[in-house]
């Protein structure tokens, strides 16, 4: 069960058949989003979350209660939203993609690989680390993608994270 707990402790959301938020004091489980409910990612404010269900990607503001779905299709997992909540950084499958929160593609980056995993924003937004194994043999590499394309590939790396003030 994926879990994201808000900075502030007062709410807790969870993504298991469909995406739950239980909030603290209440502790009465609210479905956002039926489904088969896998990744979840909250955004720095906490306002936001992003979730793959049944294979799309959804953002959700959990302040207003709206659901707004992002992909189409049935490809898309592991998503990530950016620092500010406004972009969502999702792999389809083949290729680490960004895109608007209201689904419109950004770019695509780097070869195509079905075994690329684990995406992260860095803390200012500016650049994605993500976990590339071209051959599916789990001795792939870190790569590291700027909004523009730029692409930097480290030895490998098993566990990696951003510094808390890393560009």
């Amino acid at each position: 069960v994926e879990r994201a707990w808000s900075p502030n402790a007062r709410w807790l959301a969870y993504a298991s058949e469909g995406l739950y938020v239980v909030e603290a004091g209440v502790w009465t489980p609210r479905q956002l989003v039926r489904g088969q409910a896998s990744s979840l990612s909250r955004s720095r404010n906490s306002r936001w979350l992003a979730a793959a269900i049944n294979g799309d990607i959804y953002r959700i503001d959990v302040v207003k209660k709206i659901v707004r779905r992002v992909t189409r299709g049935g490809q898309a997992y592991s998503p990530v939203l950016s620092p500010d909540g406004t972009r969502v950084a999702w792999l389809p499958g083949l290729k680490l993609t960004v895109s608007a929160v209201n689904g419109k593609i950004i770019r695509r980056f780097g070869e195509r690989s079905v075994c690329d995993y684990d995406p992260r924003w860095s803390p200012s937004g500016r650049r994605i680390g993500y976990d590339h194994d071209p051959e599916c043999d789990r001795g792939g590499s870190l790569a590291v993608v700027t909004l523009q394309g730029d692409r930097t590939r480290f030895a490998r790396a098993i566990r990696w994270q951003w510094r808390p003030h890393a560009r």
